[in-house]
């Protein structure tokens, strides 16, 4: 589990990392239930052209029902095929 002040602070990052229109579209959840069902790229470019793409996945050691570290694993490998 991840600490209080270490959890604020990576929501800190991805949120100042990711430009203020796409912002929206990034959801950081503040419990400890899972909440990302599949793989959710979300790409810009940066001012020197570089392209960005922040990928939210669900966890491994998920905590709902049927979503084993197996089937996380094949979504990640399946997104990671395509892109």
């Amino acid at each position: 589990m991840i600490r209080p002040f270490v959890l604020t602070q990576l929501i800190q990052f991805i949120r100042n990392a990711v430009p203020p229109g796409l912002r929206t579209e990034i959801k950081v959840g503040h419990g400890i239930q899972s909440e990302t069902n599949e793989v959710q790229p979300v790409s810009w470019n940066t001012e020197n052209g570089t392209r960005v793409t922040l990928v939210d996945t669900p966890g491994f050691d998920d905590s709902r029902d049927g979503m084993t570290d197996v089937k996380v694993l094949n979504m990640i490998a399946t997104f990671l095929t395509k892109e």
